[in-house]
């Protein structure tokens, strides 16, 4: 493989990843956008290594002492966009 067609290799690479990236923000942001109605302490989406990941606080889903979950809650999930 000349250095030519390593160089071409690598920018098709690179904008593969470039691609993803982009993908992924977005789909961080319309989670986030339909999760808005949470406080900034209940919720939180980023991205970590390429993946989108949304950490919600326990008492959003349950009372205190109890293992089952809030019919209201399970609601907000359901919001949630699909991709």
């Amino acid at each position: 493989m000349t250095i030519i067609e390593q160089a071409n290799r690598l920018k098709h690479l690179e904008d593969i990843i470039d691609s993803q990236l982009e993908i992924a923000s977005r789909l961080k942001n319309s989670i986030a956008d339909a999760l808005m109605n949470y406080k900034a302490d209940e919720l939180s989406v980023y991205l970590k290594d390429g993946n989108v990941h949304v950490s919600l606080a326990e008492k959003l889903f349950f009372k205190s002492g109890s293992d089952v979950v809030i019919q209201k809650e399970k609601l907000h999930l359901n919001r949630l966009p699909l991709f």
